[in-house]
C-alpha cells in the first residue's frame, strides 16, 4: 500500500505537531473505500485580505469545511492559514464510507471545491470528516468536520474530541439542501446557513 505523506505548510505542521500525527493504517475495520479518489476540483485564489492568524500562528481549524452540496457530491474547504495547504494523502469519511482526496492545493485565505461523491452523500443527512491520514477514529488526524440532517453521526465524537466540532448532537438543519458557512472558521451547526 502506498505510504501516505502529508505535504503541508509550516502553519499546518505547527498545528499538527502537538497532536502526535496518527500513523496511517493498512486497513480500517469498518471501511468501504473506493479504489479511485474523486475527480474534479476547483480552487479559488486568496482574497486581498487573507485570514489573520493570531500571533503569526494559524489557530484551529486551519482548514474548515465552508460549504457542502450533497446533491452535487461536493464540499468546499477554506484555508484559514497564512500559507498554502495541500490535501495530498488526506482522506474524507462519512462512516462507513471513506475516500482518499486528490492532491489539491488550497491557497492561503482561499478555498477549493472538492468532489466527494464517492462518499454517497444525501441531502437528508450525513457527515464529512476531513483527515490527514486514514486513522479515522483518531482526534489527532481529523482537521475539519460537519454533519447535517441529524446528529451523533459516526465520527461526531472524534470531531468534538479534536475541537473541530462543538457538539456531537449538533447538526445543520439543511432541509435536504446545500449549505454554506456564515463564518470562515465554522465549528458547529450554528455556523452554517442553507443556500
Amino acid at each position: 500500500m502506498r505510504r501516505h505523506l502529508l505535504t503541508a505548510t509550516a502553519a499546518l505542521s505547527l498545528l499538527l505537531a502537538g497532536c502526535g500525527g496518527g500513523a496511517a493504517t493498512t486497513g480500517v475495520d469498518d471501511t468501504t473505500s473506493a479504489d479511485t479518489p474523486g475527480e474534479g476540483t476547483s480552487v479559488t485564489p486568496a482574497d486581498d485580505e487573507p485570514a489573520d492568524p493570531a500571533n503569526g500562528v494559524a489557530s484551529s481549524p486551519v482548514v474548515a469545511i465552508v460549504a457542502v452540496d450533497p446533491g452535487a457530491g461536493t464540499m468546499t474547504l477554506r484555508n484559514n492559514g497564512d500559507t498554502d495547504v495541500s490535501t495530498d494523502g488526506w482522506w474524507v469519511c462519512q462512516r462507513p464510507s471513506y475516500d482518499e482526496l486528490d492532491a489539491v492545493t488550497v491557497p492561503a485565505g482561499g478555498t477549493a471545491e472538492i468532489d466527494v461523491s464517492a462518499l454517497g452523500l444525501t441531502g437528508s443527512g450525513g457527515e464529512i470528516g476531513v483527515y490527514t491520514s486514514n486513522s479515522f477514529g483518531s482526534a489527532d488526524a481529523i482537521v475539519a468536520y460537519v454533519q447535517w440532517g441529524s446528529g451523533d453521526h459516526g465520527r461526531a465524537s472524534v470531531a468534538v474530541d479534536a475541537g473541530v466540532w462543538d457538539d456531537p448532537a449538533g447538526f445543520v438543519d439543511n432541509g435536504g439542501e446545500a449549505f454554506t458557512a456564515t463564518i470562515d472558521r465554522p465549528d458547529g451547526a450554528d455556523d452554517y446557513a442553507v443556500g
